[in-house]
C-alpha cells in the first residue's frame, strides 16, 4: 500500500509525483474520453490517468490526453483476448517482428499465426474466418492426393489461387486449386482428353420460382457443372436427378446429342425457349419443362442399359 502522497502506483511500478497544477480543461478532456487524471509524473508533460472501465492506470503525454483520444492498454489487451476467444483462438500478444498492429494468435488447431488485430476483430464479429496456412496447405495436399497428384509448393506463375502440382507420372505443372478440388486437372504429359476419359450424362432439376425446369447434358463432373459452371443464382434450389456413367466423353456426347434430337422431334412442347431461362442459367439450350422428366428418365434407362456391364 502506498502511504506517501508523493508516490503513485501505475501497474506494478511506483513513480514520484511531479508538482504542478492539473487544469480543469485537462480534467474535462480526460473525462470526455473515459479517464480521470490522477497526477503529473516524471515531468511536466506526462500525466497518470485512470480508466473508468477497468480502473487501470497508465502514463500518457499531456498533449495526448488533452488534444487527442488516449487509449487504455489493459482494455485493449482484454478486447484482443476476447476477440480471439470468440473464434476459438488464444491471443499471445503483439508480434515483436511485425509491429503493434499485428498479434500472435494460437488457433484452435494448435498452430500459431500472426494476424492483424483488426482482422481478428472482424472474424469475431462474423465477417470472416481465421484460416490456418499450415492446415490449409495440408488440405490442398489431401485434395491433390485424392485425384492422383501431389502438392509440390507455390506456383511458378505466381498467380493467386494456384499451386504447383506433381502428377503420378512425375510431370509438374501449375493449376488452380479449385480445379484440383473438383478433379478437373489434366496432366500435360499423359492425360486423356475429355473425349477419351470417363464421363456421365446428367439430368438436373432447377427449381426456378413458378417455372421449374430440367437440364439434360454431359460432363465428367456433374456436381461441379451444376453449381459452378451454369451461373445459377445461389438462392435457386437445384437437384441432381440422375447421373448415368459413360465409358468415355465421346460416348456421352453421342448419346446426349441423340436424346436432344429425339426430344425436339417428338416433344417440342417441352423445349423451353431461351427467353424463359436466360435470366436463371447461362446456357443456350438443353433446357426442358419439368413435365418432361418421366420421358427423359425413360431415355436414360435405355442408355444405361446399353452400357451396363454384362453380369
Amino acid at each position: 500500500m502506498i502511504k506517501s502522497t508523493r508516490l503513485v502506483a501505475v501497474g506494478d511500478r511506483i513513480f514520484l509525483r511531479h508538482p504542478g497544477v492539473i487544469h480543469e480543461h485537462w480534467k474535462a478532456a480526460a473525462l470526455t474520453n473515459g479517464f480521470e487524471i490522477i497526477c503529473r509524473v516524471r515531468d511536466k508533460d506526462h500525466l497518470v490517468i485512470e480508466c473508468h472501465k477497468c480502473d487501470e492506470r497508465s502514463i500518457k503525454r499531456r498533449s495526448v490526453v488533452v488534444d487527442h483520444t488516449p487509449d487504455c492498454r489493459p482494455c485493449i489487451e482484454r478486447r484482443r483476448r476476447a476477440n480471439a476467444q470468440a473464434v476459438g483462438a488464444q491471443y499471445l500478444g503483439i508480434d515483436p517482428e511485425q509491429g503493434r498492429k499485428i498479434g500472435r494468435i494460437e488457433l484452435s488447431c494448435g498452430h500459431i499465426v500472426s494476424r492483424a488485430h483488426i482482422r481478428v476483430q472482424q472474424a469475431a464479429e462474423g465477417g470472416h474466418k481465421l484460416g490456418c496456412e499450415v492446415c490449409r496447405e495440408a488440405r490442398y495436399g489431401e485434395e491433390a492426393d485424392a485425384v492422383g497428384w501431389m502438392l509440390a509448393g507455390n506456383p511458378d506463375n505466381g498467380q493467386l489461387g494456384y499451386r504447383r502440382y506433381e502428377h503420378d507420372c512425375g510431370h509438374r505443372q501449375d493449376a488452380a486449386i479449385a480445379n484440383v478440388y473438383w478433379g478437373a486437372l489434366d496432366c500435360g504429359r499423359c492425360s486423356q482428353t475429355y473425349l477419351s476419359k470417363p464421363s456421365a450424362i446428367y439430368l438436373f432439376a432447377i427449381d426456378v420460382p413458378d417455372k421449374p425446369m430440367l437440364k439434360l447434358g454431359y460432363s465428367h463432373n456433374p456436381r461441379r457443372r451444376l453449381r459452378y459452371q451454369l451461373g445459377i443464382p445461389k438462392d435457386v434450389a437445384t437437384r441432381i436427378l440422375r447421373v448415368v456413367a459413360m465409358p468415355t466423353g465421346q460416348d456421352a456426347e453421342r448419346e446426349e446429342t441423340a436424346a436432344h434430337r429425339a426430344l425436339r422431334r417428338d416433344h417440342p412442347v417441352w423445349v423451353m425457349a431461351p427467353e424463359d431461362y436466360h435470366a436463371w442459367i447461362n446456357t443456350k439450350g438443353e433446357i426442358y419443362n419439368a413435365a418432361a422428366q418421366a420421358a427423359i428418365e425413360a431415355m436414360l434407362d435405355k442408355i444405361e442399359g446399353r452400357y451396363r456391364d454384362d453380369p
